[in-house]
């Protein structure tokens, strides 16, 4: 897992912005395998090659504080290869 991100905190005597914004990688690998259940879930074999699930995604965030009231939104974009 890769993140790279960035927080910006801006504060007046009314109200406090922060916001968020960056980028995260992740990468995973795995085998589909067959078990035996006669053996306790031993593992007998594999239905597939190794497969690689690769996702990448940027965000931005945001959250305003009015006194008592906080207010928070937010957006993603996710890409899966």
């Amino acid at each position: 897992l890769r993140k790279a991100g960035t927080v910006v905190t801006l504060e007046d005597a009314a109200a406090d912005l922060k916001t968020s914004y960056g980028f995260d990688y992740t990468s995973n690998s795995f085998f589909r395998f067959t078990v035996d259940p006669a053996a306790g879930e031993a593992i007998i074999g594999y239905i597939s090659p190794q497969i690689v699930l690769r996702t990448y995604s940027a965000f931005a965030q945001a959250e305003l504080e009015l006194g008592p009231v906080t207010l928070t939104g937010g957006m993603r974009q996710e890409w899966y290869r």
